[in-house]
């Protein structure tokens, strides 16, 4: 309970834009526990908020979707995980720009589960004529508009809201799927790409 606590109060801190100024105080003093308890579990105000970003994407990956066994299976997937996590998105930025201002480790344990089912889908998928070049490409475009970091860019930037998102993400994601299983397997594309180095 005083674990969640903590966490709980460096969460209102860093969504009320404070995350260079903040004190171990000030966290004890909302989480209503000593200062000894916070320095106990966390050493440093970056070690708070290392632990922050790690139990709120525990706390919140339980709601993703079983990911899809196919990459066509992909759009539909998009379409069960943005209205899971769209009214999440204004914490997720404030816990991207943890990451980068602090220049923690941004890998936590089920991004490389999903980045492994993303290559693994590709791999597997991928017209045996295409190139690693290619798939790396693609698994590269695919792992993006998967990715959380670009859920929120789209949103910001772009003023889209949950369905716009959807279509966007949907969008994408067919056109790179039919982009590798095509284009990327007919002759006059691998002579194109040869002329082109």
């Amino acid at each position: 309970m005083t674990g969640q606590a903590i966490m709980e109060a460096v969460e209102q801190l860093i969504l009320e834009g404070r995350i260079h100024n903040f004190t171990i105080h000030e966290v004890a003093e909302r989480a209503n526990v000593s200062y000894g308890s916070v320095y106990r579990h966390y050493a440093s105000r970056e070690a708070l908020l290392e632990g922050l970003r790690n139990w709120w994407l525990d706390r919140h990956m339980g709601q993703i979707p079983a990911y899809s066994g196919t990459l066509d299976g992909l759009p539909e997937w998009i379409g069960k995980m943005i209205p899971q996590v769209y009214d999440l998105l204004p914490k997720i930025r404030a816990l991207l720009l943890i990451v980068s201002a602090l220049r923690l480790n941004a890998k936590h344990s089920s991004t490389g589960d999903r980045d492994e089912w993303i290559r693994l889908l590709v791999e597997r998928e991928a017209p045996g004529e295409s190139d690693a070049d290619l798939r790396q490409a693609s698994y590269i475009t695919i792992r993006q508009l998967l990715s959380m970091n670009t859920w929120v860019d789209m949103q910001e930037r772009y003023g889209l809201d949950q369905p716009a998102l959807i279509r966007a993400l949907q969008t994408g994601l067919r056109a790179q799927i039919a982009f590798l299983r095509t284009e990327a397997s007919t002759p006059a594309f691998s002579e194109k790409e040869e002329e082109s180095r």
